[in-house]
């Protein structure tokens, strides 16, 4: 049996059987600069046909969109929003497998990076190499942070 939570459920107008026929897009926005700009777009994109509910994030300058699949159209939403005076930018493309080979390529390579550390600081804990460590860690530290952070920092 449904909890006393879901129970109440179709007193306020949503049931299993609707949620289910429903979808979410997510539509980047740009020109966003304040709350009552985000007010003002989901203002617009609430009244077109099709659309059960509308939530505006400022700070991620997108607006998640539920509604019935067979109404909602990304054209009438992308003119909704124009309309109101903002921009909704192309929906960028599936990162095709040539993007992602870079990102493997840099974890790969980080992580033998980490290794060849990992290896010149265990050898200095056991005594194996000297004098070598004061010489090399810190480079090789350097470029482990640059190449393997390389992401993050751009």
């Amino acid at each position: 049996m449904w909890p006393r939570a879901f129970t109440s459920a179709p007193a306020t107008g949503f049931s299993r059987k609707t949620m289910a026929k429903t979808v979410r897009l997510e539509v980047p926005i740009k020109g966003m600069d304040c709350a009552q700009c985000a007010h003002h777009v989901e203002k617009a994109i609430a009244q077109l046909p099709g659309v059960a509910a509308v939530e505006v994030f400022l700070a991620a300058e997108k607006a998640v969109v539920h509604g019935d699949p067979q109404q909602l159209d990304l054209v009438a939403i992308r003119q909704a929003v124009a309309a109101a005076g903002y921009l909704v930018p192309e929906m960028p493309e599936a990162p095709t497998s040539r993007e992602r080979v870079p990102r493997h390529f840099t974890v790969l390579l980080a992580a033998v990076f980490a290794l060849v550390l990992l290896v010149v600081v265990a050898g200095e804990w056991l005594g194996l190499f000297g004098k070598l460590n004061a010489a090399v860690p810190f480079p090789l530290g350097l470029a482990l942070v640059l190449v393997g952070g390389y992401p993050v920092f751009r």
